[in-house]
């Protein structure tokens, strides 16, 4: 039971009931619940009435506990309860409404006296009825208070009539209506409004009247024979000064202040579809043309008023009615509309009166036909059905219907579409495209598509055809777009989204198409808008569709009015579109539209309308209907919350216009669009006023997180039902950085970034020039290396030279050692074994004993000669006694022999030990020793050498020294490379044989040493 209404200054509704307090935001309501143990609670959940005062502040009165402030500040209640002790309290807990002064003082109203409410000090003083005081108030039970223009208070009371207080006296007036009237029911009122005239309405058990306090007169309302006079508990006026009437009885009654009498505020019947329930009405409040009403069980509901100049013809009651008000066909013939439904046939409806006559023909079967097009020519109607075609004259029809058997029949499916020429009609079916039929023949002449004929129809299915005023026929399809054909001969241009860069239309499905009184052709589709043909030579289309205004891209019928105006209508209401500006008016149930699904192509138009057909009968719009634009909705910020800082902001009544957060706080913000249409809207919001919006769809809830350190103005928009969009208030939001973003900060983080970057700079320089002296030094190691191997590739192409010429030089040092040894024989032993020869010869010959020893003599010298020369061609070979007497008598025997042989000085120094090696260490160190003599005698020119073997460390050390002319080592260590040398070389290569070492030692004038050193 919602017992009072009140939107606040933000645009937010309150909701007092049986059940609580709530607020409404259009999306969520906000239960406010008692607590018992906190007293910054409401009191009570029966709520009697709502008030707010000049500072926003709500005043909640109870039933039962009191009254209750809420401050929308702190967001907390104020309680004001009776206490029997106190007489400064207020005098009963079941209060009934409460009004603010002009000093900010309050006037409350209990069912137990009035009460004066000091704000200052919270303190009340109680006013009562006074049974031998005809100057106090005539009634404890106060409903009503009202402060007129006057600044007079006015005070309704439930059986006692009304009272004016008397300013600066504590006196009040009483106006018994009863004493005027006789009926003493009149004395319980129980609502009151301000009259023109300077008296009142007074809303009383008994029904409205209105009451002249100057003259004490009293005017009912006229009703009529029957009626009963409703009881009016709550009393609305409208912006244009509409007295609406809330009854326990009958809804709403609008009051006409003319004639007197009440007139029903929507036709319908109480619990019909637009209308209330019929249950009482508890609560009107009136806010930017929405009028909200309370009701006793129903709940709350709205209206929107002083909107639409509209009538729907077809839905009353009998004569009145069609036989089915889903309406698929529309044609005007004079003063009546011709009206196909679906499932009701064809019936005439005169537009004056809104009488609906018989059907347009008397066949049983079309009277159930879904006609979905209707036109005339002559005498003859044509009716489309969803089954064939009738042609109708005289009330009789002739139907057409497909043939297999006859290919000169009407195609199969439904008849969308039709246009009647001179000649014959055009017909549009649903499965087998478009047909031609002179008006006396009863063939049919088809026009299909062709898969192989680009000039043909682009489909099957045709919705709309329009021939216009240049004889081009437009033909609309279901799923292929649209054509625009030549008749004669037949040629068809396809339009469509296959060549939409090209023209323009973006849909292939086409619901209609219409030409305008300036011969304009516009295209309404399914899905994509409605198109304006802007140039005829190129066919460029223009859209217009949601992102332009229009509710719905989904238009299913146009209209032009007389100013220019295009009516579109949709399957959620009409909208108004003035292509010169692009201004959009949309109409929908919320606007209070009773029809609001409309049917493809189904309008019409006359000298005084235009017609729209849908589901409940027809729509009839005045011509030169005005366009008034839209107001723009309320747009609220109904919350805000900071996540990270614990700030809760959800109170409806204020939301702080500044904000600060730290910087990585959650921001959340949530808000609403408050035209209370239940239905989904549209947001966008955006940072400042130079960036875009952004778009939020249906979200109504937008959450920052990391915002950068700025300042930023906030702001919200939202797109109401009529599609009209609504901006809040910007909110300032100051994002402050920690202090590692503030600029000192960043100046001392950049001053050590380039103190560290310089320091990091310096060691890697440092670094490089290390890692650079490495790199040389590894450069200059590659290159020595390089170098090396350059030297040793000489050397070792030296070496390979040299032994070439090693080889050849030991060739030829062979031949020279067969040469000499071959001379040794061959002259020395040759010429003496020869000799000898000769003297045995001799001897043989001889007698003489003397001579013949002689002889042999002679021969025994010359055989003893043979065998010296024999040893000493041996000894140079090998000596016999390195072998049997060891290395160091070896040489004393080879030195004595050169000694004599050359008179050179050799000197033996042989340490103990040096006879114990190896036979192979013995050769080696004979063999140095004899090469050594050899170079020496050779080419040293020397008179003494001085030989010195020892033992040392497990070694064979020798060493020899001779005083003669010396050498350049440099210079042999060469030759020995290039192979010459050939002693010193083979001493070399002796030592390194037996993995020793050798080493020369010389220098021009002073002699030369050899020091060799071989392991044992």
């Amino acid at each position: 039971m919602v017992s009072s209404l009140t939107v606040d200054r933000q645009g937010f509704l309150w909701v007092g009931s049986r059940e609580g307090l709530f607020r409404y935001d259009g999306y969520t309501a906000t239960h406010f619940k008692p607590e018992i143990n906190n007293e910054k609670t409401i009191s009570d959940t029966d709520i009697r009435n709502l008030y707010e005062d000049s500072e926003g502040n709500i005043w909640v009165s109870t039933n039962t506990a009191g009254l209750n402030r809420y401050d929308p500040s702190s967001k907390k209640f104020t309680r004001y309860r009776h206490d029997a002790s106190d007489h400064t309290t207020i005098s009963n807990d079941s209060v009934y409404d409460i009004i603010e002064t002009a000093e900010g003082n309050y006037w409350v109203g209990t069912d137990i006296g009035l009460n004066y409410l000091d704000s200052a000090t919270n303190t009340f003083k109680r006013y009562y009825f006074e049974k031998d005081n005809p100057n106090s108030i005539s009634h404890d039970y106060i409903y009503n208070l009202y402060i007129d223009d006057n600044d007079d208070l006015w005070v309704t009371t439930v059986g006692g009539g009304i009272n004016k207080k008397v300013k600066g006296e504590d006196r009040f007036i009483r106006h018994r209506i009863s004493e005027i009237t006789g009926d003493s029911f009149h004395d319980e009122v129980f609502a009151i409004k301000e009259a023109a005239n300077g008296g009142f309405y007074l809303g009383t058990r008994r029904g409205l009247i209105q009451y002249n306090p100057q003259t004490r007169e009293v005017q009912t309302v006229d009703i009529e024979a029957g009626e009963i006079r409703p009881g009016v508990v709550t009393l609305a006026t409208t912006d244009d000064n509409q007295l609406l009437v809330g009854t326990i009885e009958r809804g709403i009654l609008r009051y006409d202040k003319a004639n007197n009498r009440y007139e029903p505020f929507n036709s319908n019947p109480l619990g019909s579809a637009g209308q209330l329930p019929a249950l009482p009405v508890l609560a009107l409040h009136y806010y930017n043309k929405k009028l909200f009403v309370g009701t006793w069980g129903g709940g709350v509901y709205v209206a929107r008023l002083g909107q639409l100049p509209f009538r729907v013809l077809g839905n009353g009651g009998d004569g009145y009615r069609l036989d089915n008000r889903n309406v698929t066909a529309l044609y005007q013939d004079n003063t009546e509309q011709l009206v196909g439904t679906f499932g009701g046939g064809a019936q005439r409806l005169d537009v004056n009166t809104g009488a609906v006559s018989e059907q347009l023909a008397t066949n049983e079967l079309f009277k159930t036909e879904g006609v979905l097009a209707i036109t005339q020519y002559g005498d003859w109607t044509y009716a489309g059905t969803s089954t064939g075609l009738w042609q109708i004259k005289d009330g009789q029809g002739t139907y057409y219907q497909h043939s297999i058997d006859d290919e000169k029949s009407i195609g199969n499916g439904y008849i969308n579409s039709l246009v009647a020429t001179n000649e014959g009609v055009w017909v549009g079916t649903g499965t087998d495209g478009l047909y031609w039929k002179n008006h006396e023949d009863d063939e049919f002449k088809s026009f299909k598509n062709k898969a192989n004929d680009p000039s043909s129809l682009s489909g099957y299915y045709i919705t709309t055809i329009l021939q216009s005023d240049d004889n081009t026929l437009w033909v609309g399809t279901r799923s292929s777009g649209l054509n625009r054909c030549r008749i004669t001969p037949w040629s068809c241009q396809r339009l469509g989204m296959h060549n939409q860069s090209r023209h323009g239309l973006l849909s292939d499905n086409i619901t209609h198409v219409h030409q305008t009184h300036n011969g304009e052709v516009w295209v309404a589709t399914n899905g994509a808008g409605v198109y304006q043909l802007v140039d005829q030579s190129t066919i460029q289309f223009r859209a217009w569709g949601e992102a332009d205004g229009l509710s719905t891209n989904v238009v299913t019928s146009i209209q032009q009015d007389d100013n220019g105006v295009l009516w579109l209508a949709s399957r959620e209401g009409i909208s108004q579109l003035n292509p010169k500006n692009g201004n959009i008016r949309n109409y929908k149930a919320e606007s209070g539209l009773l029809i609001t699904h409309f049917n493809r192509t189904t309008t019409s138009e006359d000298e005084k309308n235009l017609y729209f057909g849908g589901i409940g009968g027809v729509l009839v719009i005045p011509k030169a209907t005005p366009f008034i634009t839209a107001p723009e909705p309320t747009v609220k910020i109904t919350g805000i919350e900071k996540l990270r800082t614990v700030s809760k902001e959800k109170q409806l009544n204020q939301v702080a216009q500044y904000h600060t957060m730290d910087y990585g706080d959650v921001f959340s913000v949530e808000f609403a669009v408050l035209d209370y249409s239940e239905k989904p809207h549209r947001y966008q919001y955006r940072m400042s006023e130079e960036e875009p919006w952004i778009d939020l769809g249906g979200r109504r809830e937008v959450t920052f997180y990391n915002l950068a350190p700025d300042n930023y103005q906030l702001a919200i928009r939202g797109q109401d039902v009529f599609g009209v969009w609504g901006e809040t208030e910007s909110i300032d939001i100051e994002v402050v950085p920690p202090f590692w973003m503030e600029n000192w900060f960043k100046l001392l983080v950049l001053i050590i970034l380039a103190t560290l970057i310089i320091s990091l700079h310096r060691l890697r320089l440092s670094k490089l020039k290390a890692r650079n002296k490495e790199l040389m030094a590894l450069q200059r190691q590659k290159e020595k290396a390089l170098q090396d191997i350059r030297e040793k590739e000489a050397e070792l192409m030296i070496a390979f030279k040299g032994l070439r010429n090693l080889t050849n030089r030991l060739e030829t040092a062979k031949e020279e050692e067969r040469q000499h040894i071959s001379r040794e024989l061959h002259d020395e032993l040759g010429q003496t074994l020869t000799a000898t020869k000769i003297n045995l010869q001799v001897i043989g010959a001889l007698d003489d004993e003397a001579l013949i020893k002689e002889r042999l003599d002679r021969s025994i010298s010359m055989v003893d000669g043979m065998i010296e020369q024999v040893r000493n061609v041996s000894l140079s070979l090998r000596p016999p006694l390195l072998d049997e007497a060891g290395l160091v008598p070896a040489l004393e025997y080879y030195l004595e022999v050169i000694e004599e042989r050359t008179g050179l000085v050799v000197e033996l120094k042989a340490s103990k030990g040096v006879s114990g090696n190896s036979h192979d260490i013995r050769v080696v160190v004979f063999r140095v020793i004899q090469e050594a003599i050899s170079n020496v005698l050779r080419h040293a020119n020397a008179s003494k050498i001085t030989i010195s073997l020892s033992v040392e460390d497990e070694a064979m050390c020798i060493r020899i020294v001779d005083d003669g002319n010396g050498y350049d080592i440099n210079a042999v260590n060469e030759r020995i490379k290039h192979g010459e040398h050939l002693g010193l070389l083979g001493m070399m290569e002796r030592v390194k044989g037996v993995n020793g070492d050798i080493k020369l030692y010389s220098e021009p004038g002073k002699g030369s040493t050899i020091e060799a050193r071989i392991p044992r």
